[in-house]
């Protein structure tokens, strides 16, 4: 797990910082604690996932959310617009989240960050696809060849 979040905060979290610095008045290093405080609720949510999911229904719902192309998902995520008044955020963080949850993940982080819960709730969408694609990467498979194989055990 140590090894997977350096990679995430000496690679992905700069790279993202980059590209998201000045946006919402968000600096690099509450972006990096946005990516260290979402990853452990990102590895427990598919670890419980993976016990309620069959097979195939994990499967789709990890290829609907990320990718094996970081970069790909650090460029959508960009696009993403933290500086609009816009309320309807999916606090469920494409279905990872119950709603409820969601909104207390979202509450954590701004309290955390020091930034306004409308922020921290934009992140949650804009950032899980980012990790999920960086678990994908890590080990260069397929979201089938990665949980039957590990079982998200080595994360």
């Amino acid at each position: 797990m140590n090894a997977f979040y350096d990679e995430l905060l000496s690679s992905v979290a700069p790279q993202l910082a980059g590209k998201l610095s000045g946006k919402a008045n968000l600096n690099q290093d509450q972006i990096q604690g946005a990516l260290a405080g979402l990853a452990p609720v990102v590895l427990s949510q598919l670890k419980k996932s993976q016990a309620t999911m069959s097979e195939d229904e994990l499967d789709t719902f990890l290829a609907k959310i990320g990718s094996e192309d970081v970069d790909h998902a650090v460029n959508q995520a960009s696009a993403f617009d933290l500086d609009g008044d816009d309320d309807d955020n999916d606090l469920t963080a494409h279905g990872l989240f119950e709603q409820s949850q969601g909104g207390v993940t979202a509450q954590a982080l701004s309290q955390k960050l020091g930034i306004s819960g409308g922020v921290a709730r934009k992140l949650l969408p804009m950032l899980i696809p980012v990790i999920i694609s960086m678990l994908m990467k890590r080990d260069n498979k397929t979201p089938q060849q990665k949980h039957v194989q590990e079982g998200f055990s080595g994360f």
